[in-house]
């Protein structure tokens, strides 16, 4: 086996390493995304209207995550709807603090995840169908960016240090 040949195999693992860390990763984010924006509906409810209730991550039925809540009176359905933002944005800050680092875009596909969960959110506070749909673009549009940024970026500073 050359030195060429070894290289090159070399290259080849740490370029497969990375996809796979970015892959493993990402599954990581759209979990956590979920189970932020579950929690930020429990936690509203919970904490500002007096409610109690569950999140269910995954329902066989439903085939999605969801919070339960019982409340004793009407809740505030406005706030409970915009709360879908209220863990999983500060958690996409935090990705910003990492500049000069590739996983800074990592704000970008949480921000993408955020709005394409609350998209059914959007949609019950406009009434508007067109609303949800709008707002899957646009979340698929910005997790698609952040993906464009953050393997670019990567990729980038592999072939810098090699």
């Amino acid at each position: 086996m050359t030195i060429e040949t070894m290289e090159n195999e070399i290259k080849i693992t740490t370029c497969f390493r990375l996809f796979l860390l970015i892959i493993l990763f990402n599954i990581t984010i759209l979990y956590t995304g979920a189970v932020l924006h579950e929690w930020g509906h429990y936690l509203a409810g919970t904490v500002f209207s007096n409610c109690g209730g569950e999140i269910i991550l995954f329902d066989t039925t439903f085939f999605g995550p969801y919070t339960k809540l019982n409340c004793p009176t009407t809740p505030n359905t406005l706030f409970l709807d915009l709360s879908s933002f209220m863990l999983i944005i500060p958690f996409a800050l935090c990705f910003l603090l990492l500049n000069g680092f590739p996983e800074k875009n990592y704000f970008f596909i949480i921000l993408g995840v955020a709005i394409m969960s609350a998209s059914l959110d959007i949609q019950h506070l406009t009434g508007l169908e067109i609303a949800h749909i709008t707002s899957l673009f646009i979340g698929v549009g910005v997790y698609l960016s952040g993906q464009y940024l953050l393997t670019d970026s990567v990729f980038k500073r592999f072939r810098e240090n090699i």
